[in-house]
């Protein structure tokens, strides 16, 4: 498959299913917040956070319910999730943990990413000078 047939796969999907939302829907914004995201977060100037986290975080806002799932709502108009297979009911969604752990992995790449552009600018931004103990031990 080309990346021209992929490409033609991804938009023929999204006009299948519901848009992907962005931050300016208030129940999205909403909904990144429940997940440990913040809209700041979200509309920094990268790639990888632009492209990857906030790309989780609208899959796992529109998530459909895995198998033997169904949604409710309570007299309060409250919405729940009920498992057929193991008759158990849930407020959140049964998706939400496994986004969750996703996003914190996320946030730890993030991390390490900010740590190895620090430590290359830091690596980079002088001459190396030798340590006088080090150079004094090596003496010895």
């Amino acid at each position: 498959m080309s990346s021209e047939d992929s490409d033609e796969d991804d938009n023929e999907n999204q006009d299948q299913g519901a848009p992907l939302p962005d931050l300016s829907d208030p129940d999205f914004a909403q909904f990144v917040q429940y997940l440990g995201c913040d809209e700041e977060t979200l509309q920094q100037d990268d790639d990888f956070t632009q492209g990857t986290l906030l790309r989780i975080m609208q899959e796992a806002y529109i998530a459909p319910l895995p198998p033997n799932w169904a949604e409710f709502s309570d007299p309060e108009g409250r919405i729940y999730f009920y498992n057929y297979a193991t008759e158990q009911s849930s407020w959140a969604h049964p998706t939400d943990r496994t986004y969750r752990e996703l996003i914190q992995v996320q946030f730890v790449a993030i991390m390490i990413k900010m740590v190895l552009k620090f430590l290359i600018a830091m690596l980079f931004s002088k001459p190396f000078v030798e340590d006088k103990v080090d150079v004094q031990i090596m003496q010895n």
